[in-house]
């Protein structure tokens, strides 16, 4: 699975270099564009591997419940960190340097020069930015459904009693 992550990656800062060769006065925008690019696959790959380490984990017939918990843990942590965090030293560590015999690449700093630290400026923050509005999703999500479910039961008791009313309206309360 981390091998799928390094593959993503490397592919992601592929088209990068490409966009920047083709848009070079857009160097900040297609920053921005690969940050988001990066989020979704960081969300993506972080909810498929759960399902995969909760599915390995029950195979492996653990005695205990803690030991089961503990490694299912272990499995998410590490996966977790090197999904989210390999891009960052993708470009601090790996874009400059010649090993696994590939050419260095460039650094894109967005004010004309070539500085890493920019570039992983940049992508920290589009990574936080687009990792709060998903969050902010999923916390207001069930808020909406339940404002939603209310507001429907109280139109259904308006509704009847609008009909109790009208059915009743004829007959008078004598005693």
């Amino acid at each position: 699975m981390m091998c799928i992550v390094f593959a993503f990656i490397n592919i992601i800062f592929q088209i990068k270099a490409i966009l920047i060769k083709k848009f070079p006065k857009h160097t900040i925008e297609i920053g921005i564009l690969i940050g988001f690019i990066n989020t979704i696959q960081i969300n993506f790959m972080s909810g498929f591997y759960q399902g995969i380490a909760k599915y390995f984990n029950d195979k492996e017939n653990h005695r205990k419940e803690t030991e089961y918990k503990n490694a299912l843990a272990l499995k998410l942590i590490i996966y977790d960190f090197v999904n989210s965090y390999y891009s960052i030293f993708f470009i601090g560590f790996i874009k400059r340097s010649s090993i696994f015999g590939r050419t260095p690449g460039k650094c894109i700093g967005y004010h004309g020069n070539d500085s890493c630290s920019e570039e992983i400026k940049l992508q920290l923050y589009t990574i936080v930015f687009i990792k709060f509005i998903f969050d902010f999703w999923e916390l207001g999500r069930p808020i909406i459904k339940q404002r939603a479910k209310i507001f429907k039961l109280r139109e259904e008791l308006y509704k009847s009693l609008l009909s109790f009313y009208i059915c009743n309206k004829n007959y008078s309360y004598k005693t």
